[in-house]
Parts: C-alpha cells; structure tokens; sequence
C-alpha cells in the first residue's frame, strides 16, 4: 500500500549532512513506491501559525497568505487528514 510522505528539512545548509540524509529519505521513499516530496525550510518566508484555525474553516488556506504555509496546509489538511495544524 502506498503512503504519502512529506520531508522537512531543517538545515541550515542546502546539501548539508541533515539536508543529505532527507534526500536519501526521499530516495528510498520513491524508490519503494510511496508519493513523496521534500520541503528545504530554510529558502522559505517563514512566518509563524498564529493558532487561528482559519484553515480549518477555509478547507486549508491559510491566513497568513504566505505561499509556504498554505502549500504546508492543503498539504496537511488533504493528504494527512489532519483536522487542525497548531505549530509552536
């Protein structure tokens, strides 16, 4: 059975160590079948989720109008089924 599969990565450097080990990840995760996709954090206008549930009441805009987070989102909100997306 196939899964979807979504990688942040976190370095602070592209092709970095951290950022090498998502791609061999991402790698494995393709090449056993699953629908993957990588998100190198770090080239993003990252603003902060502001608790305000409007993507839940949206089916997953995001208020914050950055083209990050409501990519983040739908992604949350289809392809997981997540109900809510609270980040700290």
């Amino acid at each position: 059975m196939s899964k979807k599969v979504l990688i942040l990565s976190g370095s602070p450097r592209k092709n970095g160590n951290s950022d090498t080990l998502c791609e061999q990840f991402l790698k494995g995760a393709l090449e056993a079948g699953h629908e993957a996709e990588k998100i190198f954090i770090s080239s993003k206008n990252i603003g902060y989720c502001k608790a305000c549930y409007y993507c839940q009441k949206s089916g997953g805009t995001c208020a914050i109008r950055m083209k990050f987070w409501k990519k983040l989102c739908k992604l949350m909100l289809s392809y997981y089924q997540v109900r809510y997306i609270f980040i700290q």
